[in-house]
């Protein structure tokens, strides 16, 4: 199967790879190089437009968690909920429609289907997968929007073994190290690291009546997170190799509080976060008796446990309500392929476990006065299987799976909920010559309600409503895809219908306005991503990716007959110019454009400003003896102190200035 690669198109370095057949994995060498088993399980290709963020671009990021590398990935929106959470909305599906793997494990927390992505560490990553079309059958219904495939870093040509610190404004530092060689014939990883900072700056040109008392820091965002992670890899003989991934998180922070939101008349949280704790344990094995024939499977152990804790002011003193959540969550992925001269049959089967027990503890005079508990559980299976056919320059490809969820405990909240339907998808792609290739593909996948959102009342923040019905998207994708000599060139349009779209309404009880989650009849999204990249020399690279989205509801809810899907950007734009001068200076300018949205208050839907952002960084490389590779840098984001609201009083920091330093191994990736 033929594949192009599209190469640097946002601040870090993106691919995008197309096609999806059996060869499509050679287009990647990172994926060779890093990835040491079942980072992507059973060759699942989600569909013909993929992008992949690999090592080198990892380490030029600069971010240190899983949001920052995506922050600038094409259609990617990312942003910060008024829990405080950092999600990612793909092509403007909802992030409980995105499935996020780790070594081929699913780690979104199951009781509500999502992650919050700014406490996975960068340091652990060695590539990530996008995928925001169409999703294979070989993913279960939560890649019903979308997927995110990590593959955890590993030995890679040689011994790695490197030392990073960072500096900032707003109070940030933080530091760690990573070291992989072969001790024994095993392949083993080591590292970890500490975060901190007191807050994150805010545009001067935020306008927040509420809860900001300072201009120089928003209110509540101080976070502070210690990581650690472990892997080893063994080559068993006989075609049988195997490994073992470990990763565990441990933070601590503030929510900001939505700085619109009149306490006298609305319902805003006063939240913090004392305990955000996460393990994630994922057994590998992979057996290839040939290149035709390869069977994978991930065995996964999740821990995952949060206090959160509501007061009564922004002063944070007077504590009201205490929630407390222990989920556990196991499971097994198996996957396999069979390789013919001119086709591919691709299978797959999951099944996995999951416990929620919360506790609900109620204070007054910051004693506890009342303590309730409930215990829900939930458990899923997932089968799939693709036929991949190659017919000259095309390739065809026709999937169908089954996906399946029961309740087993609704901790007394109503009736257990049971889901079962079917996905499929097609995909065809056509080489017309070494420059120039024609994709497209189609896909259905629903998505049932998480148990969270037909259970869960978020600290009294929720109307209960155990009546909904699965979301059920079909999502369609073009793609035209250009590679000369030093320009690269991809023009996807797409379009999402969707029924029973799961969205939220405001209803005030007793004069506090609460939220309930409700099905509309149904929303569409149209739009095109366009995705660039041209070398002006070897040393000056300039990229670029530009995403248009018209997302809208089918109900008739309001006079004009139109309805919004909050915070969905119809415009994301990303610039960026990169130089690197032989004495290994190296300069960096990134654009951020972010286009009209709304947001719901208490009335209805409000515009959020359009905004476009800055980012500028100088870095300086050497050798130091030849043995060690030395990169420090500064860097400046938000130069110009915009004001970018991704949300309704919950604006995104301003200018933000920090500076590092890199320690490296020659090789290891600096």
């Amino acid at each position: 199967m033929r594949s192009i690669v599209l190469a640097a198109v946002t601040s870090s370095v993106v691919s995008t790879i197309w096609g999806g057949g059996a060869h499509a994995d050679d287009a990647s060498s990172i994926e060779d190089r890093v990835f040491v088993t079942a980072g992507r399980l059973g060759g699942a290709r989600a569909g013909p437009t993929q992008y992949a963020i690999d090592y080198e671009a990892v380490v030029a990021s600069r971010a240190s968690s899983l949001d920052g590398l995506l922050r600038n990935a094409p259609a990617a929106a990312v942003q910060v909920n008024s829990r405080g959470e950092s999600l990612v909305y793909l092509r403007g599906a909802g992030e409980r429609q995105t499935a996020v793997y780790f070594a081929g494990a699913p780690i979104n927390v199951p009781w509500d289907n999502r992650l919050n992505l700014a406490i996975v560490p960068a340091r652990a990553v060695a590539s990530v997968h996008i995928t925001s079309g169409p999703a294979s059958v070989l993913f279960s219904s939560d890649a019903a929007g979308g997927v995110i495939e990590i593959s955890p870093i590993g030995a890679l040509d040689g011994p790695i073994a490197f030392a990073d610190a960072e500096f900032g404004e707003g109070g940030i530092a933080k530091g760690g190290a990573l070291a992989a060689a072969r001790v024994g014939g095993v392949d083993i990883t080591l590292g970890g690291g500490h975060e901190t900072r007191e807050g994150e700056p805010i545009s001067s040109d935020a306008a927040l009546p509420f809860f900001q008392g300072s201009r120089t820091l928003r209110t509540n965002t101080d976070f502070s997170r210690t990581t650690g992670y472990a892997r080893a890899r063994i080559d068993l003989g006989a075609n049988l190799e195997a490994a073992a991934t470990l990763l565990a998180f441990d933070a601590s922070f503030g929510v900001a509080p939505e700085g619109y939101e009149d306490p006298a008349t609305g319902n805003p949280r006063f939240w913090r976060y004392p305990e955000h704790r996460t393990m994630i344990g994922v057994l590998n094995g992979r057996y290839a008796p040939g290149k035709e024939i390869e069977a994978t499977a991930a065995l996964w152990f999740q821990h995952f446990e949060q206090q959160i804790d509501s007061f009564a002011t922004a002063a944070f003193t007077d504590l009201e309500d205490s929630q407390l959540d222990r989920d556990q969550s196991f499971g097994v992925r198996v996957a396999a392929r069979r390789t013919f001269p001119s086709a591919e049959i691709r299978g797959s089967f999951s099944v996995s476990d999951a416990r929620h027990r919360q506790i609900d503890q109620s204070f007054a005079a910051n004693l506890l006065t009342d303590e309730e508990s409930a215990t829900f559980r939930r458990r899923t299976f997932s089968v799939g299987a693709e036929y991949e056919r190659y017919i000259g320059d095309f390739t065809i490809m026709i999937g169908a799976g089954g996906d399946f969820f029961q309740s087993l405990d609704v901790g007394g909240r109503g009736d257990r909920q049971g889901f079962a339907g079917w996905s499929g998808t097609a995909a065809v792609d056509y080489r017309v010559d070494d420059r120039f290739s024609l994709s497209a593909a189609i896909a259905r996948k629903p998505r049932p309600a998480t148990q969270r959102e037909l259970y869960g009342e978020a600290v009294g923040r929720f109307l209960l409503n155990p009546d909904l019905r699965p979301e059920a998207p079909i999502r369609f994708e073009a793609a035209a895809n250009f590679v000369g000599d030093r320009t690269r060139l991809s023009v996807i349009p797409f379009a999402v219908l969707t029924s029973n779209t799961i969205d939220q309404q405001t209803v005030v009880v007793d004069g506090v306005s609460r939220r309930q989650r409700i099905n509309l009849e149904g929303s569409s999204a149209f739009g095109v991503d366009i995705v660039g990249e041209t070398d002006i020399t070897d040393r000056l690279i300039l990229s670029a990716n530009l995403s248009a989205l018209r997302l809208r509801s089918r109900d008739d809810r309001t006079a004009s007959g139109d309805r919004f899907i909050p915070e969905r950007p119809a415009l994301l734009a990303t610039f960026a110019a990169a130089y690197r001068h032989p004495s290994g200076l190296g300069l960096r300018l990134e654009a951020n454009g972010r286009g009209r949205a709304y947001s719901l208050d208490g009335e209805g839907f409000s515009p959020l400003p359009q905004s476009l952002a800055f980012n500028a960084e100088a870095s300086y490389s050497f050798a130091l003896s030849g043995k060690l590779e030395v990169e420090t840098y500064l860097r400046a984001d938000n130069l110009g102190d915009s004001l970018v609201e991704p949300q309704l009083g919950l604006p995104a920091p301003g200018r933000w200035i920090r500076g590092g330093l890199r320690l490296a191994l020659p090789g290891s990736g600096t």
